[in-house]
């Protein structure tokens, strides 16, 4: 007669070899989805002071885009913005890394593959909707993100 832990091993075995196809199917399903696009990057001035900066979109590890402009501060609710829109953007959202040179305040790099979360990612993908990322100078010291779909 076998012991109680011969047929536990031997169940799960087949478990396991009965489900391999099957984990098969829903990798292939994830790696097949289609890629979330970044649309647009917006730069925001959340603070009193006018700014000058520049923007550095790096593709695939090529300088893709970059530019110099001056963005105002804000004025009570009014926040002035530069947009990136997706005419100079549209690929996957994971091949891109910003950064973000503001005078006085300092540069920040944000790699997207790292930046934009797996749950962003999915809730753009069942939306079928594109990624928007935000820059934000948020004080005389500290650059922040934002991302969510759009």
């Amino acid at each position: 007669m076998p012991s109680r832990r011969t047929v536990l091993g031997l169940s799960s075995g087949a478990a396991i070899a009965t489900t391999a196809g099957c984990l098969g199917t829903v990798r292939d399903r994830f790696e097949s989805d289609p890629d979330v696009l970044l649309e647009r990057i917006v730069v925001t001035n959340l603070t009193e002071t006018d700014r000058s900066a520049e923007l550095a979109v790096v593709r695939d590890g090529e300088v893709d885009l970059w530019q110099t402009f001056d963005i105002e501060g804000k004025a009570g609710q009014t926040v002035d913005s530069q947009r990136i829109p997706i005419d100079e953007l549209g690929e996957p959202v994971e091949a891109y890394e910003i950064g973000a040179n503001v005078a006085n305040v300092g540069t920040r790099w944000f790699d997207l593959d790292d930046a934009v979360s797996e749950a962003t990612t999915d809730r753009c993908q069942e939306a079928d909707k594109s990624i928007q990322f935000y820059v934000e100078i948020r004080s005389d010291e500290w650059i922040g993100s934002i991302v969510f779909c759009e």
